[in-house]
């Protein structure tokens, strides 16, 4: 796989939806931005680099309701 090199754009784009778009779903529209093939791990991996993290597991339900 050949190295991939950010633009500032794609980088405030993640930086901007990483939390309330899942990274799949920002690579896909990414891809669809830039018309080069970007995969969720890439996303992840360059989100992580910017040391943004995310929650880990599901969203837990709103509500008491079980």
């Amino acid at each position: 796989m050949k190295y991939k090199k950010w633009t500032d754009q794609e980088l405030l784009y993640i930086k901007h939806h990483c939390a309330d778009i899942p990274d799949k779903i920002i690579a896909q529209k990414l891809s669809e931005m830039t018309a080069e093939t970007i995969t969720g791990s890439m996303v992840r991996r360059q989100r992580r680099n910017m040391l943004i993290s995310k929650n880990k597991g599901r969203p837990r339900k709103k509500g008491g309701d079980k």
